[in-house]
């Protein structure tokens, strides 16, 4: 069991000090997130520490180890994999993974994800569907939702290749996602003209997770 520990800590520390040398981020795409009061949600599944270390006072955090019950009018920002900065409330391993969706001192959080998806519809954007960890995860959260509302895949041309795997087409029409093609850098005017036409970001009422 000390062994396992040891080795937990050492990945962490890893995860750690991958963040810690990165530079400073460009906190371009964030500010155009967060001011085109479009999105009500936002669900992480990555370590990153920008949107806490940037725009605190904007959002409201939950992780399976600790569910925001902020009722205020913060998005919403749910980070699937814990925190990185306290290893006792990481996920860094499929067994972690395991645990989380198992145990029910997890379902809370599980819940409160369900509900999201249920209350709007829900776009995809920067993911990796290669990553079956992820697509178990997102699979684990959105085949028990009762009111499911549209899903949408924002990606460029990549998807061309992915749509040959057998196992992201089965995702992808399992849930009858629909592909939104465009840059990333366009993404917010994208989903504008998509969803709102010529509306102003000030006009649009948040509606999507």
């Amino acid at each position: 069991m000390d062994k396992i520990l040891y080795g937990r800590k050492e990945i962490v520390e890893i995860i750690s000090n991958i963040f810690s040398m990165e530079n400073k981020p460009d906190l371009t795409f964030y500010n155009s997130i967060f001011d085109s009061n479009i999105f009500s949600s936002i669900i992480s599944t990555n370590y990153d520490y920008t949107a806490e270390e940037n725009f605190l006072n904007l959002i409201k955090i939950s992780t399976p180890f600790n569910v925001s019950n902020d009722e205020s009018g913060r998005i919403a920002f749910y980070k699937v994999y814990g925190d990185y900065k306290d290893r006792d409330k990481v996920v860094i391993s499929t067994q972690d993974i395991k645990r989380i969706k198992m145990l029910a001192f997890y379902n809370e959080f599980w819940e409160k994800l369900r509900a999201e998806f249920n209350k709007r519809p829900t776009i995809l954007f920067t993911v990796n569907l290669e990553d079956k960890v992820f697509l178990d995860v997102l699979d684990f959260i959105i085949a028990k939702t009762d009111r499911l509302q549209p899903i949408y895949l924002y990606t460029g041309d990549e998807i061309d290749k992915l749509l040959t795997d057998k196992d992201i087409i089965s995702f992808i029409n399992k849930y009858s996602i629909e592909i939104i093609k465009g840059e990333n850098k366009e993404f917010i005017a994208n989903v504008k003209e998509k969803f709102f036409g010529e509306k102003k970001s000030g006009d649009v009422q948040q509606n999507y997770a």
